[in-house]
């Protein structure tokens, strides 16, 4: 039998589609994804209220609140202050280091007082545990480095996909798409769509509006119409992100990015992780999920939350 290769057809060969980034469509993209995914999924006064309201207190969820804190009280502090050298990211990820009273969870049977700044971060917190599930040190997972990817504001990204118990890959390219999936899944969910039209888009309500577009003007929320405007954005913005937008989030954030990355600077290691964390109650003997889609370079979710809602059908069902 020849074993010789027959020579292609010159007809049939693929076109390459060029490469439509370029830094100004990056930095472009940064205000859009400011404004469109960041500002309107983090608003922790409307949106995650109702977030929490429709799939909050679920198996893998029930003991988490959604938070925004500051991890800057030890960044000015002089040597002779007994709290100098602390690193607070590692202390609010050991069990029971955050007591209640001092966490700053949304407890939204109560009125919020927010302290929403620039040097706030979303994070997750447990309420059984006392403790932050937060994206730099997540039980030593560490998702979100910005001296590695210096434009990385990913975290209320992260929080969403630790509330959902969505699995994230340690690739910061494949991470990104399963995040950009969450969002599409959640755009896509009629009571969630239904529930921010209803609560945040009524005729008359200008005093409350709040979101400004990339351009710093007010976003109109002044009935349906405008809410099918904002929707048109949330999903443009998310169709560049996964076109070129997510180098942004790589490394320096140039066009370049995602194909100068070390994957071994992604290893998510369990440093920290207490393996006699009694997180029975996340525990379903019985889950149908199928857990063979972790591979090597993803994060074992069972060692966070005891089950995992990452099939698409299970995850339908549960929610």
């Amino acid at each position: 039998m020849s074993t010789s290769k027959k020579k292609g057809n010159s007809n049939n060969k693929t076109k390459k589609n060029k490469d439509k980034c370029t830094q100004e469509k990056i930095d472009e993209f940064s205000f859009l994804f400011a404004a469109y995914i960041n500002q309107i999924f983090g608003d922790i006064g409307g949106v995650r209220p109702i977030i929490y309201k429709l799939y909050g207190n679920k198996k893998h969820n029930k003991h988490f609140k959604f938070a925004l804190v500051q991890f800057h009280r030890y960044d000015d502090l002089s040597e002779d202050d007994e709290d100098y050298g602390k690193n607070e990211y590692d202390d609010a990820n050991t069990k029971g280091s955050v007591k209640k009273r001092d966490a700053q969870y949304y407890d939204y049977e109560k009125d919020l007082d927010i302290d929403d700044s620039d040097n706030n971060h979303h994070v997750l917190y447990n309420m059984k545990n006392k403790t932050y599930l937060d994206s730099v040190n997540t039980m030593g997972y560490k998702y979100q480095a910005q001296d590695r990817d210096e434009h990385d504001s990913l975290c209320q990204s992260y929080t969403l996909m630790f509330f959902f118990g969505r699995e994230m890959d340690n690739d910061p390219v494949k991470k990104q798409m399963q995040i950009i999936d969450m969002y599409k899944w959640l755009i896509g969910q009629k009571k969630f769509t239904d529930a921010i039209k209803d609560e945040m888009f009524e005729i008359n309500s200008k005093k409350e509006e709040v979101w400004e577009d990339k351009d710093g003007n007010i976003i109109s929320t002044q009935g349906p119409k405008q809410f099918d405007t904002l929707m048109k954005k949330v999903k443009k913005t998310l169709d560049i992100w996964k076109e070129y937008g997510y180098r942004h989030f790589i490394g320096d954030g140039t066009c370049d990015s995602h194909k100068n990355y070390n994957i071994e600077d992604y290893d998510l290691n369990k440093e920290s992780h207490d393996e006699d964390s009694d997180d029975e109650d996340y525990v379903d003997e019985d889950s149908d999920d199928d857990q063979t889609t972790i591979t090597e370079k993803s994060v074992d979710y069972d060692s966070i939350f005891g089950v995992s809602s990452d099939e698409e059908e299970s995850f339908n069902n549960e929610l």
